[in-house]
């Protein structure tokens, strides 16, 4: 019976596998299959070529001439994103954690509460809020709003950690006479750099993913990121160039997998050191 039951976990598992992975193979091999390829019913039947990547790089193909001007509107907002995120939740989070105050366990509340909110539900809110300051097809609209999405699970998360460290540290840093900026910077980042690491690749890939905030709070060519640009070479056209647009597509999951990767050993330490119960 054991072995039955291995069996069919195994078997589970790999179907799982096959079922998330093998939109990813498609892609790659789509990207790499010339255009009278594309609908081959042999699809291993090919010889595999490089072109769909070289002009998406070297700007010849018109539709995807933008590419690199989405890339870095992707980067500028997301790395700012990260940066307002991880400033606002650390603030957040330690207020939360370590001082007393009417309100306190409200705003705790109110942080996870607004988490759940459907991303959809503040689309509109957003779109009015950013109008009403002029920051339509503004990097800023962008950045804020994905900065307002981001930040309560973050603090959320950091709370819980930071009630996972001892505060006699602290205690005994006061009466040496450490201000609460040093304690905070000297001592507790120090200690919460895995969390602060995974929750800051949680913001960059949010913020790197983000569509349809970008959809509506962006309109210039020049402005659009590049989760927007791979969208607009499936619809601007009659003729959909699905290699070009497979080959986009796998460039746009580069740098998030370089991030993932780069600060893997980090991720997995700092989510369980943020799930720690109190």
């Amino acid at each position: 019976m054991r072995g039955i039951s291995l069996f069919f976990t195994y078997f589970i598992i790999i179907l799982l596998l096959l079922f998330f992975l093998f939109p990813i193979y498609w892609m790659i091999l789509t990207s790499v299959r010339p255009k009278e390829d594309l609908f081959n019913p042999l699809p291993w039947t090919f010889s595999p070529h490089m072109d769909n990547y070289i002009h998406i790089l070297d700007g010849t193909f018109w539709p995807t001439r933008y590419f690199y001007n989405q890339l870095s509107n992707s980067l500028i907002v997301s790395l700012n994103v990260v940066i307002l995120t991880m400033a606002i939740s650390i603030c957040g989070a330690y207020s939360l954690a370590r001082f007393r105050y009417k309100g306190r366990r409200f705003f705790s509340q109110i942080a996870l509460f607004s988490y759940i909110i459907p991303q959809s539900f503040l689309a509109v809110p957003f779109f009015k809020l950013m109008s009403l300051y002029g920051l339509i097809d503004n990097y800023l609209s962008l950045i804020l709003a994905m900065t307002i999405w981001t930040s309560p699970y973050c603090i959320w998360v950091l709370r819980e950690h930071f009630y996972s460290i001892p505060i006699d540290i602290e205690d005994a840093a006061l009466i040496d006479g450490a201000s609460r900026i040093t304690i905070l910077t000297k001592i507790v980042l120090p200690i919460s750099a895995p969390v602060i690491v995974a929750l800051s690749t949680y913001a960059f890939i949010m913020s790197w993913n983000e569509y349809l905030y970008a959809l509506v709070l962006l309109n210039s060519s020049s402005k659009l990121t590049l989760s927007i640009g791979i969208t607009s070479l499936v619809t601007s056209i009659d003729v959909v160039p699905w290699g070009s647009a497979m080959a986009q597509a796998v460039l746009f999951g580069i740098p998030p997998l370089i991030f993932y990767y780069t600060f893997e050993r980090y991720m997995v330490k700092g989510l369980m050191a943020g799930a720690v119960k109190r």
